[in-house]
This record gives structure tokens, C-alpha cells and sequence, in this order.
């Protein structure tokens, strides 16, 4: 039999983009509405996020996008997790600077040639940024120095001889801010939507447990989605002309072609 085989689902709309917090009951509603898996997308910035999606929605699986970026470690936690295991402490910044170096090094070698090592590198000055979020000890000569890197060896170079401490702790505060496009206006998140900290710095969620304290978020989060969100950016959602001429092809309308949209997606 033809057919989807599973269906993903992101709990917010393309007009709403990434401001309001996703609308789980919707994944939930979906699990009941179809006989095929439903995978569920949306806030997902720790292996308990994860973890209370499943259990609140009953969708099989979940799908990790933005809440990864600068932070690839999060599929390491939520192996753990579904493992049954405690997830690891966070790396130290020395470590975080080291995947960004390898995560740069493995974007450029997965293509060939100098020009697009050129381009991996500039595509990487957006991420670090999040790499370094929260961090406090690394000097204003070494965010440039990353930033301006023009090749992979120099911003390896970068991170070996750069100014900071290189234990200085992962900054749990940092754990959910918003990243990349779209992101919420000041104060459109209340507090109780980012990570609750206990007096020990742990929490449990279905028998595991996780560093930061993230039990409390579900809660949270509900409570946000209902509060009045500040300065919402609004945006009209159109297909491409063309887009549907024919539906059942896989290529891209010449119209974006021309204009080199296939590079401007930040997925």
C-alpha cells in the first residue's frame, strides 16, 4: 500500500514562526486523529523536554531542530534518557569550543574544494554565537577572531590559542533562549518557562534524573502559552508562484532557482 509512513508535526503555525510556545495538545490530537506514528517537533531544548512530549502526547518519536544549534550534545542526553540513563553534565567551555571546531571541520569536509570551505565558514559565523551563549570568560579578541575566521585551520587555531577558561562551567541559564530567526520579543516568555532549579540542581522526570531541574517546565510552559505574548511579529504565508504547477515534481520553481533561495533557509 502507498502512503506517509509517519507524519512530523511542529506545534505552531508558519504565520505564528517560533514566537508563542508550541501547542503540544495539537501533536496529542494528531496521535488520535491518524493510524501512522506521529513524530513530535517543538521547544524541545532538553532530553526531559523530550521526555514530557512523549508522555503528554502520546506520539512516538521526537524531532530536535533549533534547540540543537550550539548544543549538539542534546542527542547524547536524549539517548541516555530513553536508555533509562541520567544524561551527562554539560561540557566545560573548552569542550564546546571544540565541537564547534569539529562541527565546522565535518560541515566543510562533507563537500570539496575551496570555495566551499569558504562557504561552510561563513555559515558557521551564525552559530557561534550559540556555541558561546551564557559564557562570561571568553574574551571580546577571541569572539572576533571566530567570527572573522576565513578558513577551518583558523578557527581552529582560534579556539587552541584563544583567551578563556577552558573550565569554566556550561551556564544553565543558557539552556533555553530563543536561536535564530523568529525569535520571541523581550518578555514574551514569562519565567516560569525556562529551566526551574531545585535546591540541588536536580530534577526527576520518569525515573531519570536530569541535571538543571527541568521538571517544572511543562508547567511553565502552559501557563506562557496562555499568557499574552508582547509585540508579536506577524507574517503573511504564501507558496512561491509556481510552486504548484506540478505536484507531483521535485523540482525547485525556476523562480527561486534564479534567485538562490535554496541557500536561504535556516531550517
Amino acid at each position: 500500500a502507498e502512503g506517509g509512513a509517519a507524519i512530523t508535526l511542529h506545534a505552531r503555525t508558519a504565520e505564528q514562526q517560533y514566537d508563542p510556545p508550541a501547542c503540544w495538545e495539537h501533536i496529542g490530537a494528531l496521535v488520535q486523529a491518524v493510524s501512522i506514528p506521529v513524530i513530535g517537533n517543538g521547544d524541545v531544548y532538553e532530553a526531559g523536554d523530550a521526555l514530557r512530549m512523549m508522555r503528554q502526547t502520546g506520539c512516538a518519536g521526537v524531532m530536535v531542530g533549533r534547540g540543537s544549534l550550539g548544543r549538539p550534545w542534546v542527542f547524547r542526553d536524549l539517548a541516555d534518557v530513553f536508555e533509562g540513563r541520567a544524561p551527562r553534565p554539560p561540557p566545560a567551555l573548552e569542550e564546546v569550543l571544540q565541537l564547534a571546531s569539529q562541527h565546522l571541520a565535518s560541515w566543510a569536509s562533507w563537500h570539496s574544494g575551496e570555495e566551499e570551505e569558504r562557504v561552510s565558514v561563513l555559515r558557521m559565523r551564525k552559530l557561534v554565537p550559540l556555541y558561546l551563549a551564557g559564557f562570561r570568560s571568553v574574551s571580546p579578541a577571541l569572539r572576533t577572531q571566530l567570527l572573522t575566521a576565513d578558513s577551518v585551520q583558523a578557527f581552529r587555531r582560534a579556539v587552541e590559542c584563544g583567551d578563556f577558561d577552558r573550565q569554566e562551567p556550561f551556564p544553565l541559564e543558557s539552556l533555553r533562549i530563543p536561536r535564530l530567526k523568529g525569535a520571541p520579543a523581550s518578555g514574551s516568555h514569562s519565567s516560569t518557562g525556562s529551566t526551574a532549579l531545585s535546591h540541588t540542581g536536580t530534577s526527576k522526570v520518569q525515573g531519570v534524573v536530569l541535571p538543571g531541574g527541568t521538571a517544572q517546565h511543562g508547567q511553565g510552559q502552559r501557563a506562557a502559552a496562555s499568557a499574552p505574548v508582547q509585540e508579536r511579529r506577524r507574517s503573511r504565508v504564501a507558496l512561491p508562484d509556481g510552486w504548484l504547477d506540478d505536484r507531483y515534481s521535485d523540482e525547485v520553481p525556476a523562480c527561486l532557482r534564479a534567485a538562490g533561495a535554496g541557500d536561504a533557509c535556516e531550517g
